[in-house]
């Protein structure tokens, strides 16, 4: 629903009914970029041919997901640091807001491959 990133209220009944609904219609293959504010959800499947999405979503640490928590652990022991923080875990919930390097694997990385100073949330 086009702008309702902007709102600071649920869609009505009525706007979801409503013209300014955009449907995507994409081939097989399509990646659609969007703004995961923005109010979506899936149109009924009027075929046989069952439809598979994988949907990923980036955002601050401090802004967590209503309908994800945490990968099951046996996936998560397969996966370096690195992997473990974009995949959202991380070493206690402090770390979301208030993150030690232990939290932000990645960080580190960028710094010693990089060598750039980058700023820490709070610190700029």
């Amino acid at each position: 629903l086009p702008g309702s990133h902007k709102r600071d209220v649920l869609p009505s009944e009525s706007d979801l009914n409503s013209n300014d609904i955009l449907e995507l219609r994409v081939k097989p293959g399509t990646a659609v970029l969007f703004d995961r504010r923005i109010w979506h959800r899936r149109g009924v499947n009027h075929s046989d041919i069952t439809r598979k999405v994988l949907f990923f979503g980036y955002s601050y640490r401090w802004l967590r997901g209503l309908d994800y928590n945490v990968l099951p652990e046996k996936i998560l022991a397969k996966c370096d640091p690195i992997r473990r923080q974009l995949l959202g875990d991380g070493v206690d919930i402090k770390g979301w807001w208030q993150p030690t390097d232990a939290d932000v694997p990645l960080r580190t990385w960028i710094q010693e491959n990089r060598g750039d100073e980058l700023p820490i949330w709070g610190n700029t």
